[in-house]
């Protein structure tokens, strides 16, 4: 049964995003009205993001739904992105029926209300962070808090949607059916409850993936390793829209774009975690990441220092405040280098360990070579560092001749290729 529904959900969920993505870039183009204040600070960019975010997940929903029919992870990310691909469209609509005044009330609040119930039914591909990869959580307890999660999201979507007063994603709007009583959890609107949710639910979803990693063979850390990679970009991006705002008077159009484009990141590496795990050195670009992302914020965080206490020193100084930038600039320069090499090697023992190793097998054999003369003991030492390191079928050695012609075919523990050529 499962398996007969799957194309047509599959097929399904990603022409209704498809669909959701051109209608609100296309309204936004026709029509392109200030956008409705709302709590997200959604702006055309942003929007762009959002829709480019759904419209992934559903694609890639879809074909893990078609090819992995018994997993729950392509199901539920055609639902989050036809989900967030319907708020985007919601919140354009909403936007220019406004606009329009009182003959497009009716039909503004109706929008909003869609754009709220789509918000918040697309919250669900976060437990993706617990039932990822299997489509399921790694332990019965993990399992219940996966189905918790959705039912206590189903609730309050449900209160939400029905209590009296201001729309939760539009403050302006008021709630065009408002058949239930305005809830409060000790004295606090439900709004803010569920925005301060988040500082619980994130850290345990972080958790969760934390004890998948830990109970996983090889195969699962390789699937979460390629979950973890654009998470990180995701938190990035993140970040840059909540702190967007206190340094600035802009709104997050930057961040929130980034955040949208960057969880189309995530739809990518699930796909190929799930369908072809082994096709990439996910080591090496993970410990990259992380290691360049630590060495910007390191150096960004040393510039703003510099730049503030240089300033309030040479402030006396004409021109000082150039002149802290400047000094500022080459201080990270001069720190870039080192920084770089340092927090390289830090990651890469953590996160890729087969290439360290290697590094430090290849830096110690050079040195062992250097002072060695016994060509039986370099032989031995360049063979076994081959087999360590790239663990070959087959390890010999050749030498050339003292003569100059011909090929010498030293063979070290009766490890014989099939050919043999010259060097």
């Amino acid at each position: 049964m499962i398996r007969r529904l799957a194309p047509a959900y599959a097929v399904t969920g990603l022409t209704l995003a498809i669909a959701s993505a051109i209608g609100a870039v296309g309204l936004r183009l026709v029509d392109p009205v200030p956008m409705l204040e709302n709590t997200f600070g959604f702006s055309d960019a942003a929007l762009l993001g959002f829709e480019c975010f759904g419209v992934m997940f559903a694609a890639v929903g879809g074909l893990l739904v078609v090819r992995r029919p018994w997993n729950s992870v392509g199901w539920l990310m055609v639902f989050g992105g036809v989900a967030h691909a319907g708020g985007g469209l919601g919140t354009a609509v909403t936007s220019s029926a406004l606009a329009d005044g009182p003959t497009g009330a009716a039909t503004g609040a109706f929008a909003a209300w869609v754009t709220l119930a789509c918000v918040s039914l697309g919250a669900s591909v976060f437990v993706l962070a617990v039932i990822f990869p299997t489509g399921r959580g790694h332990t019965p307890r993990w399992h219940r808090v996966a189905r918790l999660y959705l039912f206590v999201l189903a609730v309050l979507t449900a209160l939400l949607l029905t209590q009296p007063g201001p729309l939760n994603t539009f403050p302006a709007v008021d709630n065009p059916f408002p058949i239930g009583p305005q809830w409060t959890v000790a004295g606090m609107p439900l709004s803010v409850v569920v925005t301060s949710a988040s500082v619980v639910i994130g850290p345990t979803f972080a958790l969760a993936i934390a004890s998948r990693y830990r109970t996983s063979d090889s195969v699962g850390r390789r699937q979460l390793k390629w979950f973890i990679l654009p998470m990180l970009v995701t938190i990035g991006a993140l970040t840059i829209a909540l702190v967007t705002p206190l340094a600035t008077d802009d709104p997050p159009e930057v961040g929130l774009a980034l955040f949208g484009f960057g969880g189309a990141l995530i739809a990518v590496a699930i796909g190929i975690a799930i369908l072809r795990h082994g096709l990439y050195d996910i080591d090496r670009l993970l410990s990259r990441t992380i290691s360049y992302g630590i060495v910007t914020g390191v150096l960004v965080a040393t510039f703003t220092i510099a730049v503030v206490g240089l300033s309030s020193v040479l402030g006396s100084v004409a021109a000082g405040n150039s002149l802290a930038v400047a000094l500022a600039t080459l201080l990270v320069a001069a720190l870039s280098g080192p920084l770089r090499r340092r927090a390289q090697a830090t990651i890469d023992r953590r996160f890729d360990r087969a290439r360290y190793d290697a590094t430090i097998t290849i830096d110690t054999l050079t040195t062992r070579l250097r002072d060695d003369v016994a060509i039986e003991r370099v032989e031995a030492d360049v063979v076994g560092m081959v087999e360590r390191t790239f663990h070959p079928a087959g390890a010999a050695l050749w030498l050339r001749p003292r003569s100059g012609h011909g090929t010498d075919l030293v063979t070290i523990h009766g490890r014989t290729p099939d050919t043999v050529g010259p060097t």
